[in-house]
């Protein structure tokens, strides 16, 4: 008895140190929203969370918590496939129970159906829905473009997997596609006492809505936008004073002194190596501030680019039967829906940083408008680049590539018969050597 008290204590103090949830719920509570969850105006709020792999005084801390940033996205975008996936999914198979089955009231509701996707419990809905169609499975497959000779050769429960496998790898499709856009609304680090240790966590959370996505268009389009905001004067949106600088990591959204919608990046890398040669460490420095900038660029990119674009340049089907694969052996078993969660994670983790590792996207517009370095109380240094995508750095881009095409001269015609007879000037006496 005392072992399962110590237990519950544990598991208490754990949940009450927690400051990553409570501001996930003060957040929550604050704004009126629902996480996954769109209100009126169409706009929906994400949260992930990832937990940095070493302490604080490891050397290699501040790289750590830069990746750790990027898995919480991973995280977020995972769980929003899966919903999304979900939602997708059951708006197509209500579809087809609605239109074909006269014992629709065996299906759950579209509203109850929606809530159990969003939850993961998309395996028991699949299931339910190929049951109450059943008789017109063959039509539906047909449909799916599934040869009738190849049906003919089936049973009912291969039919009924070679529908899941069609189904997911329709809808995963359509929810990547949905991706542009989402921009983190804030960022929050933070040491979680787990009871039997401390450990540093990496919260996000972030919003995509219908302007988000129609600016991620137009500047993958870079095309003027009819997207609107409240005017701000840039000085006052950058932190004031360099450690500052250390709170901030990633994309933020915001508007220019006009109101047109503007993107700020936060790249952040490090510097372990420990030298005393001056040159040496400059040298470093300089390279960390480099992938810093990288960093930044890429944020910018991801925002703008859709993920499964940058992957339809590799064999998109392969990946997509991954996915299915997963998703489908998933729904088949009595799994946990949390068990369900990680296992989509796990794919989608592999699967982003596929798209990351071969995405592409137009600089024009971008600026590094700041680098730094900062060394903690630790002694760990902190280098930074902040870089941004804005309407006036876009134009400056495309009137420089006006005048470099206003001002090249036509080549001069060359000669078929070209003798070359050149000398340097000489500078020197040969006594000089």
């Amino acid at each position: 008895m005392k072992k399962i008290a110590l237990i519950l204590l544990v598991v208490v103090s754990s949940f009450a140190n927690n400051p990553i949830e409570e501001w996930k719920d003060n957040f929550a509570a604050k704004m009126g929203i629902e996480f996954g969850q769109t209100d009126k105006k169409g706009r929906t709020f994400y949260f992930g969370q990832s937990i940095v792999n070493v302490t604080p005084l490891d050397p290699a801390y501040v790289k750590e918590m830069a990746l750790a940033y990027e898995k919480a996205i991973l995280n977020m975008q995972a769980d929003f496939i899966l919903q999304t996936f979900g939602k997708a999914v059951v708006r197509k198979l209500y579809e087809t129970v609605e239109n074909d089955s006269t014992n629709v009231d065996e299906f759950p509701p579209l509203p109850e159906a929606e809530k159990m996707a969003s939850k993961g419990k998309i395996g028991i809905i699949i299931d339910k829905a190929l049951d109450v169609i059943e008789n017109s499975l063959d039509q539906k497959l047909i449909e799916q473009g599934v040869s009738p000779d190849r049906l003919k050769k089936m049973t009912i429960e291969q039919k009924k997997q070679l529908f899941k496998d069609n189904l997911t790898s329709n809808m995963i499709k359509q929810a990547f596609h949905s991706m542009r856009g989402l921009v983190p609304y804030q960022v929050k680090i933070a040491t979680i006492d787990t009871g039997i240790g401390k450990a540093t966590a990496v919260a996000v959370i972030a919003i995509q809505s219908p302007k988000t996505i129609q600016f991620a268009k137009d500047i993958a389009k870079k095309r003027p936008t009819m997207v609107r905001g409240k005017p701000k004067r840039f000085q006052e949106i950058l932190p004031k004073k360099k450690e500052d600088y250390l709170k901030e990591i990633g994309l933020r959204y915001t508007y220019d002194e006009e109101g047109r919608p503007m993107l700020i990046s936060y790249g952040l890398w490090s510097v372990t190596i420990k030298t005393k040669n001056p040159t040496r460490y400059l040298k470093k420095i300089n390279i960390a501030k480099r992938k810093a900038r990288m960093k930044a660029e890429s944020f910018i990119g991801d925002f703008i680019k859709t993920n499964i674009e940058a992957v339809e340049k590799l064999d998109v089907s392969s990946i997509d039967e991954e996915i299915a694969r997963k998703i489908t052996t998933i729904s088949s078993t009595s799994r946990s829906s949390q068990r369900i969660n990680d296992e989509i994670k796990e794919t989608l983790d592999k699967y982003f940083k596929t798209v990351k590792a071969t995405s592409n996207f137009h600089l024009q517009g971008t600026s590094e408008i700041k680098n730094w370095d900062y060394k903690d109380q630790n002694g760990l240094i902190y280098v930074g680049s902040v870089v941004t995508w804005t309407y006036n750095q876009l134009q400056n881009a495309k009137n420089y590539i006006n005048m470099q095409k206003a001002h090249k001269k036509p080549a001069k015609r060359q000669s078929t018969n070209i003798v070359i007879d050149r000398e340097s000037k000489v500078i020197n006496d040969i006594e000089d050597f």
